[in-house]
């Protein structure tokens, strides 16, 4: 029988530019340093996703109110659209989608889609900063839902399915367009009280002023 050849060594990965070594440097030190986080990763990765949020975001209108409602629904629908512009735009690979070598996909958590902005990201701070603009006007509540986007954005790079810079930028992204269109309502929402009040004032003035008139008589 012929001898078969030797089998030739697996190839090197190939060879990444400084951006992508030091991107795949800082997810491999984020899944090192940060113990305990697979369980709440993987309820982030499966939970924040549009078949559990449209259930949420349709019940938000009957529970909340159908204003509030409705802002977060069409707060969401703008940051979901822009969200798919620009990863169209960017075309940027997902980590594992270059080499499973140089990061570690936990738990096979897989997305199909391109990774620049983070998807999961953009979408959760956008509809936490909506919701706390909108509850809070002031801007109390702000700083818990910036924490809970940016536990969103660790969790993605935790799971090893966006780069670092993905879920920064989908943070800036989400929050930012979110909190202008929900300061912008509530402003509005805010304008309109007053009016009301001013309506309700001059009212009662003028029907104060009738039965005076009514008593002269």
């Amino acid at each position: 029988l012929a001898e078969l050849p030797p089998a030739e060594p697996p190839s090197e990965p190939h060879a990444l530019s400084p951006l992508y070594t030091a991107e795949y440097a800082v997810l491999r030190a984020i899944q090192k340093t940060i113990p305990l986080f697979t369980t709440p990763a993987l309820a982030i990765h499966y939970c924040v996703s549009e078949e559990v949020l449209t259930l949420v975001l349709a019940a938000s209108v009957w529970v909340v109110s159908l204003p509030s409602g409705a802002s977060l629904v069409a707060f969401v629908t703008f940051n979901n659209l822009a969200n798919g512009i620009v990863k169209w735009a960017v075309q940027r690979p997902r980590p594992p989608w270059h080499t499973s070598q140089r990061v570690r996909n936990v738990r096979s958590a897989w997305e199909k889609d391109l990774s620049f902005p983070s998807g999961h990201t953009q979408f959760f701070s956008g509809l936490l900063v909506c919701a706390a603009t909108l509850a809070h006007p002031d801007g109390s509540w702000l700083g818990v839902a910036l924490v809970g986007g940016l536990l969103a954005g660790l969790s993605r790079n935790y799971l090893g399915v966006h780069f670092a810079s993905d879920t920064l930028c989908g943070l800036l992204l989400g929050a930012g367009a979110d909190h202008r269109r929900a300061s912008g309502s509530s402003d509005l929402s805010t304008s309109r009280a007053h009016l009301q009040r001013t309506e309700a004032v001059l009212g009662a003035r003028e029907g104060a002023s009738h039965r005076a008139e009514d008593g002269h008589e």
